[in-house]
């Protein structure tokens, strides 16, 4: 997925590149579901709308709150904000490579 209209704050952009990505990814999959929008449609960066077909909003910034590790994953707590609505939520990166996304506890 492109990233380039995501503004991330200096802890995100201080990762690794795949890790940025793989929260981008996940926060962008989150917001999606969230607006119960199809994983097809993508949103355009001007607006959320083409035509007369409705599309989510796109994810404007996301801030990394903390990040914590454990025998099993790391977790990455951020603050994703979608058409100026702020959300916190949970990036779970297991050893194994998968991901979840949880509410923020």
């Amino acid at each position: 997925m492109e990233r380039t209209n995501i503004d991330l704050d200096w802890a995100l952009q201080a990762l690794d590149p795949n890790a940025q990505q793989v929260i981008v990814n996940a926060a962008q999959a989150w917001a999606r579901e969230k607006q119960n929008a199809e994983p097809a449609q993508v949103a355009p960066a001007d607006g959320g709308r083409v035509g007369d077909e409705q599309h989510p909003a796109p994810v404007d910034t996301i801030k990394l709150l903390d990040t914590s590790t454990d025998e099993n994953a790391t977790i990455y707590d951020i603050e994703v904000s979608v058409a100026g609505t702020l959300d916190h939520i949970g990036v779970i990166v297991a050893n194994d490579g998968s991901v979840q996304v949880r509410p923020a506890e």
